[in-house]
Order: structure tokens, then C-alpha cells, then sequence
């Protein structure tokens, strides 16, 4: 059997141990301490003295709490008691005070056990570490986040973040709330969010997207939580820390569901109006060939064309008004009667009910009443004291049709003309354009003349 006292270190190999490891704690550059069980210091190494301007003597025993921050001593007690009870090692980050200006620098103190042979408690190694630049990096990293976060949070737009392998660990308010998501994104998948017809093309740029570590923008179609389905912007840009490794994307999801149909609205627009001057210009050269070939007189063939055209642009700010949708047949009869009218003197009744005609409806009746009114100044009604017309309209023959007729009163005797001149032929074509030819009786007593008028929306 091996005699204990022969397996012994001896004192002086002992001692000498003791002192090479004394030196070796004196050489670090960080803050060494030996203590008993109780935490009280028996010896500290030199950099803490240098480090805190504390002297060796105002440190040992229980006076190295003097340089502790008084709210940061119960944490550290707390840690050094729990440590106790179990016999295992502890750290606690605390403020301390130092030589080198007033303010306090965080450390970050860990102790050790020391246990004799028998493995019983003799006290503690205690190491203090000065974390403060890192400390304040956290600090400031925890910051950052934080304002991101209110900024995210309270953004007017979708935000969100993946990790590298693209699984979405952030979504900003305004995104959870447009697909109903919860805070925590338990359950969420985003990808049951994307119209079938749209999955594969996001997908292909997603994944480029991540392989190549690069930005992505990519439009596609989600269902909302509401049910409706949106067109979203993805503007996206790859993460990275300060090492340059992958964290995933970063992007924003913009609601181009509007700007998309304003612009497809707006090259309906454009295509209406590109077809509406080709037909006004159409028309035009037919009114101005027109007149040019009935009248051999320059003077009278201005005039004419000068009052057509009048009419038409006439009709045309009715339209104007209404935005090309339908107008109303009492503006438009008030119009084209209005030229002719004069001051001071009833010469024009008008009577029908409200009813909405299609544009090219409009111009027609526009430019028949026009017709009417110059050849009634030239020859009828109009062309004398006394005379008058009547304009009236109300339900015609089937659905969707009104009659409208236009009867005059008080004029010179009407014969009906030798030849059929240009406001006859414009009279017939204008007509036929409202479904059915003008119907026009030259009675002695006053020209009158029937329109079959559809109302809008009924086809001719």
C-alpha cells in the first residue's frame, strides 16, 4: 500500500509552484484575485490595481466592492451565492471604476472554485475582463434594432425578412395585416399566399435570388386576408453581418394593384380617344367635302361648314361632360337648337322625358336637328315673324327606343325640294346611324320630320 506522505509534493516544490503561478497572474493583462469562501480577497495581481487606481491594501479583504457600481453589487452577490451553494463557476457583468477617467467601465467577473484535496471549498479565482467596447457595441446593435423595429412596425409599407435559406422571420405590421398573419408567424406560410399562375416565375427569381446572394425585383398576385387578390412589388436586397456572412433578404412589398389599373384604365383611355379623333376627323373631311361640293359659292360654302362644324363641337362638350359615357337627349336638343334661337323670342318648344343616348347617338341627333334648323332658316318656319317648331320625344316602337319628332308651325308653304341636296343625303346617313332612315314629310303646313332614337346601352 502507498504511504500518503511518501506521494506528497514537498513544501518547497510547493511554494515554488504557488510563486510561478503568482508570476504568470501578475503578467495577464486582466484583473486576477484569489479569495476564501466568503469572497473575501486575499490577494489581487497588479493590473487590478493599475486598473481601478485602487491600491492593493484599500482592495483586499471586502474593500474591492468599493470599486463595484452600487447597482450593479446585488446581481453579482446573487450570482457569487448561487455559485456557492453548488460549488461551480459564475459571471456577472459589472460597472467598475477605473484609473483612467470618471466614468465606469463594464467587466465581466468570473470566479472559480478553488477545492482542496479532499474536494472541499477553499475559496475562489476570480477573473475581471473588460467587456465595455463590447458592451457598447450590444448596446448600440440593441438600439439599432429597436428603431428599426419602431420604424418597421409603424412603416406605411409591407416589410419583411428572411434567413438564408428564404423562410420569412419578420413580417412588419402593415404585412401581417394584409395576410391576417400572427406576430409570431406560428403556422404562417407565405407561399400559400401566391396565385398558382404566379408561383413558378417568384419562385425562379427568389431562389436566384438567394443563391447569388443579390438583389431581386419581382412582381406576382396574393390572395389578402379579406379574400381579394393584390399585385405585389417585391424590392428586395441580401443581408450580411459585419463579417460578410449571409443572413437572408431584406425586402418590400409594394401594392401595385391601383397604379396597375390606372394605367391599364389610362391605355383604354388613350385607345378611345385616338378611335374618337380618327372618327371626328373622318367626319370633318366628310362635312367639309361635302359642303365644298354643294355650294359654288365660297362665302356659303364657309358658312355652312363653319355651322356644321359648330354643332359638332357642340355636341362634343356635352360629351366632354359626361366623359364619353352616355348624354342626356334634352342637353343634347337644347344644344343644337340653341344657335338658331332668338333673343326675345319663343321660337322652339321642347318637350320629352329624361333618357340617356349613347355618344355616337348623340352627335347623330346633334347634327339631324342641325340640318334641320338651317334648311327651316332658309326656307321654313324659321326663315320668317311667326313661324315656330316643335322638338318632342317620348316611347317609340319596342324596347329601348324613343320616337323623336320634329313639326313646324307658322312658316311659308312648304314644297317638297327639286333635287336631294347635301342636308338631305347628311339628313338619311345621320339617321341611319340611330338604327332606322328619317322619315321627313314635307307638308305644306310645316316640314316634319320622325328619328327612331335607342336609348343607351340598347344596340341599333
Amino acid at each position: 500500500m502507498t504511504d500518503p506522505a511518501k506521494t506528497a509534493p514537498e513544501p518547497r516544490t510547493t511554494e515554488l509552484y504557488r510563486q510561478q503561478v503568482r508570476a504568470i497572474w501578475q503578467a495577464m493583462p486582466v484583473a486576477v484575485s484569489v479569495t476564501d469562501t466568503d469572497g473575501s480577497v486575499l490577494w489581487i495581481n497588479a493590473y487590478w490595481t493599475r486598473f481601478t487606481g485602487r491600491g492593493e491594501a484599500e482592495s483586499l479583504g471586502d474593500g474591492w466592492r468599493g470599486s463595484i457600481h452600487a447597482e450593479d453589487l446585488p446581481g453579482l452577490d446573487a450570482a457569487f451565492l448561487a455559485a456557492t451553494q453548488t460549488q461551480t463557476g459564475f459571471a456577472s457583468e459589472v460597472r467598475l471604476t477605473v484609473a483612467a477617467g470618471p466614468e465606469p467601465r463594464w467587466v465581466e467577473i468570473r470566479g472559480e472554485p478553488r477545492l482542496d484535496r479532499d474536494g472541499q471549498l477553499e475559496g475562489w479565482i476570480t477573473v475581471a475582463n473588460d467587456v465595455h467596447e463590447r458592451k457598447l457595441a450590444m448596446a448600440a446593435v440593441q438600439e439599432s434594432e429597436a428603431r428599426f423595429r419602431l420604424l418597421a412596425e409603424n412603416a406605411p409599407v409591407n416589410l419583411w425578412m428572411s434567413d438564408p435559406e428564404g423562410r420569412i422571420v419578420y413580417l412588419n405590421r402593415q404585412q401581417r395585416a394584409f395576410w391576417g398573419a400572427a406576430e409570431d408567424l406560428a403556422g404562417f406560410k407565405w407561399a400559400e399566399r401566391v396565385l398558382d399562375e404566379d408561383r413558378q416565375a417568384l419562385y425562379a427569381d427568389y431562389d436566384l435570388a438567394l443563391e447569388n446572394r443579390a438583389a431581386f425585383t419581382v412582381e406576382a398576385r396574393y390572395w389578402r386576408v379579406d379574400g381579394e387578390v393584390r399585385t405585389l412589388r417585391t424590392e428586395a436586397n441580401p443581408r450580411f453581418d459585419a463579417a460578410g456572412n449571409f443572413l437572408g433578404m431584406i425586402g418590400v412589398n409594394i401594392d401595385t394593384t391601383d397604379e396597375r389599373r390606372a394605367a391599364l384604365h389610362q391605355r383604354l383611355l388613350t385607345d378611345e380617344l385616338n378611335h374618337r379623333v380618327k372618327n371626328t376627323l373622318a367626319t370633318v373631311q366628310s362635312l367639309a367635302a361635302q359642303t365644298l361640293r354643294a355650294y359654288s359659292d365660297p362665302g356659303e360654302a364657309q358658312a355652312m361648314l363653319e355651322g356644321r362644324l359648330m354643332a359638332l363641337s357642340a355636341a362634343h362638350n356635352i360629351l366632354n361632360r359626361e366623359n364619353w359615357e352616355a348624354a342626356d337627349l334634352a342637353d343634347v336638343v337644347a344644344e343644337a337648337l340653341h344657335a338658331f334661337d332668338t333673343p326675345g323670342i319663343d321660337r322652339f318648344h321642347t318637350e320629352g322625358p329624361s333618357a340617356r343616348v349613347a355618344p355616337q347617338t348623340a352627335l347623330a341627333v346633334a347634327m339631324v336637328l342641325h340640318e334641320l334648323c338651317t334648311n327651316s332658316m332658309k326656307y321654313g318656319a324659321l326663315s320668317q315673324d311667326g313661324g315656330r317648331v316643335s322638338v318632342a320625344w317620348g316611347p317609340g316602337e319596342g324596347d329601348g327606343v324613343l320616337a323623336l319628332r320634329w313639326a313646324e308651325t307658322g312658316g311659308p308653304p312648304v314644297r317638297p325640294p327639286s333635287r336631294r341636296g347635301f342636308g338631305s343625303r347628311l339628313l338619311a346617313g345621320l339617321a341611319s346611324e340611330l338604327g332606322a332612315a328619317a322619315a321627313v314629310d314635307y307638308r305644306p303646313g310645316g316640314v316634319v320630320c320622325a328619328l327612331r332614337v335607342p336609348l343607351a346601352g340598347t344596340a341599333s
